[in-house]
């Protein structure tokens, strides 16, 4: 299988990225933190404690301006090219340990060049509340250093699926309303969320509302109760 390389991107994300980090610990991985210091749209703040966090976990990080996320994602890779795999975990993505166990074994006969997650819960305001049913787009999550990205979590090359077994919890939308309000107005893809979806479909939901994804609303058809593994943390 090789070295393992982390690459993750990160604009303001102090209220994730100890636990993003926390989660590879040791298993030997190198791992990468990109910070932007300048979101997508919108007005430029100041950087929060991100680049302090990782100081204190011990990862690499660099803190600079990037066009595109896809762009920071190459810069990422390039950076990570004496990696044989590299692993694509957003701040607010977490993996059970028996996961990344299976993971480790799969890509060690791994023929492709990228694989997608083929199990995915998406968490809505709660580590209780899923999104239903499962996404199946995916996602790519793990790629070889020679991969390019085209656009996000995009790729120029052919991939496959990782084994059903593998899961991914994405706490994207476990946020307060301003987190999730900061994230809306600094999104790279502002001028695609539907119109006024924060506030009819953030603000005013409740569990029997349906179609709630905020740039392709029958993605997310409903929201479903489920607790969180117990070694997952937030």
């Amino acid at each position: 299988m090789g070295r393992i390389g982390v690459l993750t991107v990160a604009y303001r994300e102090e209220t994730f990225i100890k636990n993003c980090i926390s989660q590879f610990k040791g298993r030997g991985y190198r791992h990468l933190v990109l910070i932007c210091d300048s979101p997508w749209h919108g007005q430029r703040e100041e950087i929060d404690k991100t680049p302090d966090i990782c100081d204190e976990m011990g990862v690499e990080y660099v803190v600079s301006d990037w066009n595109t996320e896809a762009e920071m994602r190459n810069y990422g890779v390039s950076q990570l090219k004496d990696c044989d795999w590299i692993l694509i975990v957003d701040a607010d993505e977490r993996y059970e340990q028996s996961s990344l166990d299976k993971l480790e074994s799969f890509l060690g006969t791994a023929e492709l060049s990228a694989y997608g997650i083929q199990t995915l819960y998406t968490y809505w305001k709660a580590t209780n509340l899923v999104v239903d049913p499962k996404e199946t787009g995916g996602l790519i999550v793990a790629v070889r250093p020679r991969v390019v990205f085209t656009d996000k979590r995009c790729i120029d090359s052919k991939w496959g699926f990782l084994h059903h077994e593998i899961v991914l919890h994405h706490f994207s939308y476990v946020r307060t309303d301003e987190q999730m309000k900061r994230k809306l107005e600094t999104f790279e893809h502002y001028d695609e969320i539907v119109p006024n979806w924060y506030e009819e479909v953030w603000l005013k939901w409740t569990p029997d509302m349906i179609n709630l994804h905020p740039t392709n609303p029958p993605s997310f058809h409903a929201v479903i109760r489920k607790e969180l593994p117990g070694n997952v943390y937030v």
